[in-house]
């Protein structure tokens, strides 16, 4: 679970985000960042209908998206807002492949830079 100082919740900070961030895209998601003026990294996390008509499947995605981002939150650099967007392929993917291809799409991004191998 992410404190609610690291949640992305305002809807003008994820239109920003989306507009005028960096991004980098990947087969599961979608990942954009975006320098914000607080000390904290802030996630945020999009799974729309497009990805399941069915709201526990939008939830067990929004959840391993945000262990994953939990899990990879101590490499990534403060001062940030991340923002997660699911792609409908990612309704079938387990955890530690979600966990795999963040930290791959964050690291092609040259916005995660270190990571110990045992983690993914």
């Amino acid at each position: 679970m992410l404190p609610k100082h690291q949640r992305l919740n305002k809807e003008a900070d994820i239109i920003a985000t989306l507009r005028f961030g960096k991004n980098h895209f990947s087969p599961l998601f979608s990942v954009y960042w975006r320098k914000n003026q607080k000390a904290a990294l802030r996630f945020g996390f999009l799974v729309s209908k497009k990805v399941s008509t069915k709201s526990h499947d939008r939830n067990l995605v929004k959840r391993r998206l945000r262990a994953a981002a939990h899990e990879l939150s101590p490499f990534l650099p403060a001062g940030w807002d991340v923002l997660i967007v699911a792609k409908k392929i990612s309704i079938d993917k387990e955890y530690p492949l979600i966990l795999r291809a963040l930290a791959e799409t964050m690291q092609k991004g040259h916005f995660l830079t270190a990571l110990p191998k045992q983690k993914i």
